[in-house]
């Protein structure tokens, strides 16, 4: 039987995350995944414009571009393409407002979500 084989696009700023990243996808046993990273917002769309991705990972905060404004332009140039946020930011939001800003700049997009935000033992799941 085949292994499912996914090419993803890492846009993380870290090098050592994207090491990190990209070392624990190279560990599934169940799939592969083939990984091309780029450091900034301008060079993951370049990529994006020239390969043919199932799914990017995307950290927030980046040289070029910080906060969801980042996610807005990812998902314009590929609106199709799931997108998973990564951040590490050190402010704390609530649930509520995490929700309520997600919704506002998703719904244009006519996306259908899923979110789950942990904090702590509380789970806030919005559909």
């Amino acid at each position: 039987m085949a292994i499912p084989e996914f090419h993803v696009l890492l846009i993380e700023d870290s090098q050592s995350d994207a090491r990190i990243l990209s070392e624990l996808l190279a560990c599934a046993k169940t799939a592969r995944f083939i990984v091309e990273s780029a450091d900034r917002l301008a060079t993951g769309s370049e990529h994006l414009s020239r390969g043919d991705f199932d799914v990017v990972l995307l950290d927030l905060g980046l040289p070029d571009s910080q906060g969801l404004g980042t996610f807005v332009e990812i998902h314009a140039r590929s609106p199709e393409l799931p997108v998973v946020v990564m951040s590490s930011t050190t402010r704390t939001f609530s649930p509520f407002f995490i929700s309520k800003l997600l919704l506002r700049i998703i719904f244009p997009f006519s996306l259908s979500v899923k979110i789950a935000l942990t904090h702590g033992p509380k789970t806030l799941a919005v559909t």
